[in-house]
């Protein structure tokens, strides 16, 4: 793989812990590169040379890695086929809160990820500091969404709120051959499974088409 923007470091030379950092900014003919490690909570850009970094993957310390999928950052799943077109309106809103959420977040720190001097340790706590003046929020705050939009890859939707531990209430079920939910009348006096199990897609134009009359 090419070294290139959002590319993932793995670090394994001896000098220095095991860690994975992003490329957030690199300039080789200023032989300069930003990154960060995706994996500490108190994590801000590094500084490297880039020629440093060339020598580095030349000598195996680093390996660049394939890009996992973010399982962290999900919007709210679907309601399953059981569920009533009340569910739908309920999920409906809750996305709508999750992207409004998200996109809030994005307004907070976009002025400061647009400017390079944002990578600048002796320029990042002033520009954090008054834009914390600006949207009368605190430093902590912006340096959490900071560091979240950086560390996921820097895009809007590493801003999501994390859905990947919130149980199964709610989660999509693959439909298989049984139906599920309560068998009907006419199902309990023949014996006959009558019915379709809706999977995500369909149940989602089912409910467009619903909220359209």
């Amino acid at each position: 793989m090419d070294l290139c923007l959002n590319s993932l470091l793995s670090w394994h030379d001896e000098d220095k812990k095991p860690r994975i950092e992003r490329v957030l900014y690199l300039n080789p003919v200023y032989d300069l590169i930003y990154t960060i490690d995706i994996h500490s909570h108190e994590a801000l850009p590094i500084v490297h040379r880039y020629a440093d970094i060339e020598a580095a993957l030349q000598r195996h310390d680093i390996t660049i890695i394939q890009e996992e999928a973010n399982h962290h950052s999900l919007l709210p799943d679907p309601p399953t086929s059981d569920q009533s077109i009340r569910d739908y309106q309920i999920w409906e809103l809750r996305t709508k809160k999750v992207l409004a959420r998200r996109d809030q977040r994005w307004n907070l720190i976009e002025p400061l990820v647009q400017s390079l001097d944002i990578y600048d340790y002796t320029k990042r706590g002033e520009l954090i500091r008054k834009r914390a003046e600006e949207t009368k929020t605190t430093k902590k705050t912006i340096y959490l969404y900071l560091r979240r939009y950086w560390q996921g890859g820097m895009v809007k939707n590493s801003l999501l709120p994390s859905y990947a531990n919130s149980g199964g209430k709610g989660k999509q079920r693959e439909p298989g051959s049984a139906k599920r939910g309560r068998p009907n009348s006419l199902t309990a006096t023949t014996g006959i499974s009558l019915g379709v199990n809706i999977d995500t897609q369909t149940g989602i134009l089912f409910f467009k088409g619903i909220s359209q009359k």
